[in-house]
């Protein structure tokens, strides 16, 4: 992996995938088989923000197990995010300039003070004992980087933590006279980009486009992201554009802007799909990529690749009628995410999203649930939602904005 990836926490199982064959939902792994994770083609870890606070007046000597643990979780509380998320990685001396050495100037060779600053010359040096501790801040899922170093930056945060430690239970922080954050930094992959795109048949009535289906950790449907919706800020979708490689052969392509960092925590499952309005026979090598928009240069996280499903398919049943391939699926993991390839053949198309739901139900069944389930839902066409319908996703962005807010005015702890 280059170096940028890992420094980002990104972790490629598989980097590539080609499939000719299309699976049904209970065809996939289930949790807590030996073969569960065969499908996990990439890991994001969860996004981090790297400081430095300064201890005025606590030796490294000083600075043990009982101050640690009372650090983290003075800096977990005066963030907003639990004492998990906060981890001191290293702790150093340096050295710090007193400030009340500034009453102890005389002039020199007098014995009155002098105002002229160039003439001034400490009376009895003071000695500061002081300690740098790297801290970092794991982004909890709903809270974005942004918000974190924004309140790290500020100063009234460092008095906060000054304080708050002379209050503290462990002793020897109670000596600290003054604290100061510093050295903010990010890791951490924000921005994702997924491209999809297919080669145009010589039809030219063919329909091919591509969306992303939102759910909760519910299984709630929130939002559709489609041609017709562009999206929002957090998920965008890009008008399709034409290329004729050398070859003359033409292909089409759509791009999904994604903003991890700011994704509300309820949107745990994203759905992305490839629907032909008149069956499977023109779906001709669709292709998805993932692009980390920090490091696009780079080249794609990974890459799945369906060849010649459109010949393999053609002699089904559903001919004429809206097909679709859920191509793969994102979800939450731990702090961060995870990208399993699916290739999940389904019935519906773009605006017709009854049996993409109906078989994404199935899909979240047999992944999230355990061994001792059944394989299938229901079978048919009288298959019964587990799940309710919503637009939730716009009232959750709200609801994250405004606890933001009041955080940032001191209305909550």
């Amino acid at each position: 992996l280059p170096a940028e990836w890992k420094h980002s926490g990104v972790t490629v199982n598989i980097p590539g995938v080609v499939m000719n064959l299309l699976r049904d939902p209970n065809n996939l792994p289930k949790r807590g088989e030996s073969v569960a994770n065969d499908d996990e083609m990439l890991r994001i870890a969860g996004r981090q923000i790297r400081a430095g606070i300064t201890l005025k007046g606590l030796s490294v000597a000083q600075f043990d197990g009982s101050a640690r643990y009372t650090l983290e979780n003075t800096l977990a509380a005066a963030i907003g995010v639990s004492p998990q998320a906060v981890k001191c990685v290293n702790c150093e001396a340096v050295e710090t300039q007193d400030t009340k050495a500034e009453a102890h100037m005389v002039e020199k060779g007098k014995s009155r003070r002098s105002k002229r600053k160039d003439n001034m010359v400490p009376a009895a040096k003071l000695k500061t004992q002081s300690c740098l501790v790297e801290f970092s801040v794991t982004a909890p899922p709903g809270m974005t980087q942004a918000f974190i170093t924004k309140a790290l930056a500020n100063i009234e945060f460092s008095t906060k933590v000054s304080k708050w430690l002379t209050v503290s239970e462990a002793a020897q922080l109670k000596k600290v006279r003054q604290a100061s954050v510093g050295n903010v930094s990010k890791t951490g992959v924000t921005h994702v980009a997924l491209t999809g795109s297919w080669d145009i048949p010589e039809d030219p009535g063919a329909n091919v486009e591509i969306s992303v289906l939102v759910y909760n950790k519910m299984f709630e449907l929130q939002t559709v992201v489609d041609p017709s919706t562009r999206g929002n800020y957090l998920i965008k979708h890009y008008s399709t554009h034409e290329y004729t490689d050398r070859n003359q052969r033409k292909s089409a392509h759509e791009l999904l802007s994604i903003d991890v960092d700011a994704m509300p925590y309820e949107s745990y499952f994203l759905f992305f799909v490839i629907s032909s309005s008149r069956g499977l026979q023109d779906l001709v090598h669709p292709n998805v990529e993932l692009y980390d928009m920090k490091t696009k240069e780079l080249g794609p996280l990974i890459n799945m690749r369906l060849h010649n499903i459109h010949l393999f398919e053609s002699s089904k049943s559903g001919q004429g009628q809206g097909q679709s391939v859920i191509m793969c699926m994102m979800a939450r993991q731990a702090d961060g995410w995870k990208l399993d390839a699916l290739g999940v053949r389904t019935g519906g198309s773009v605006g017709k999203y009854t049996e993409i739901k109906r078989t994404i139900g199935e899909i979240l069944r047999v992944k999230t649930l355990g061994q001792g389930t059944k394989k299938r839902l229901a079978g048919g066409k009288t298959f019964t939602a587990p799940y309710k319908e919503t637009r939730s996703l716009r009232g959750a962005i709200a609801a994250v904005r405004e606890q933001h807010r009041r955080r940032e005015n001191g209305e909550e702890s």
